[in-house]
């Protein structure tokens, strides 16, 4: 039971199985600001209720989580969002260079190969990080950046950003919108519990396009 009216983290993880089907695989409500310790009790409760046989894990670049990550999934490769990245860079630069930086991103994400994308990024860095501090706390993160190149051009897409995330919460926040706010954490759980079961439901009705090449990113 919370003892005030506040806005709180929803803690979701949504995965895509080796057969291309989305799949939100739980959700967690402990309360206060995303932070990155939470995660690890996250992960360490979904590993001891036998989470297995995850390939890669895709999020905004929380600090701290890369550590956790490495942590709990050792062999696992982090792709951070590229999403998130523009984002952030907006909010970091002035308006009369956004557009241009935005293009040259788009330049980046045309690469061919993952060595091309790399000298693409380390270029836009180096020259963005002459006017902005920010740019060069991206110069150790090239390769999360840049992993989901490793995959075939056609489900690239489905490894390099959040978007289905930030569209499964944005009809979350709508219908939370509709209903206003919770008088109890019991409350809460239970519209969270059956508006991801719906989603689900959803999900495992339809594959995605290209299944077959997710298949095969799997099995390498």
């Amino acid at each position: 039971m919370r003892d005030s009216v506040a806005k709180e983290a929803v803690y979701t993880l949504l995965g895509l199985t080796k057969d291309g089907r989305r799949e939100i695989l739980s959700y967690f409500l402990p309360g206060g600001n995303e932070k990155s310790d939470v995660w690890k009790e996250i992960f360490v409760n979904l590993t001891s209720r036998g989470l297995k046989g995850v390939k890669m894990i895709i999020s905004d670049d929380l600090s701290g989580l890369e550590g956790v990550i490495k942590e709990i999934f050792p062999e696992v490769e982090h792709q951070l969002c590229w999403f998130h990245l523009k984002k952030n860079i907006k909010n970091k630069v002035r308006k009369a260079h956004f557009d241009e930086i935005l293009k040259e991103l788009e330049y980046v994400l045309e690469s061919k190969d993952q060595q091309e994308v790399k000298e693409r990024l380390l270029a836009f860095i180096n020259k963005w990080s002459k006017i902005y501090k920010y740019f060069n706390n991206l110069r150790d993160k090239v390769n999360n950046y840049t992993y989901f190149f490793k995959f075939h051009i056609n489900i690239r897409s489905y490894f390099c950003t959040t978007n289905w995330r930030q569209r499964c919460f944005k009809e979350l926040k709508d219908n939370i919108r509709i209903r206003g706010y919770f008088h109890s954490e019991d409350s809460a759980n239970k519209f969270l519990y059956l508006f991801f079961s719906d989603k689900n439901l959803k999900y495992q009705n339809r594959k995605l396009r290209y299944s077959l090449l997710i298949e095969e990113a799997f099995i390498k």
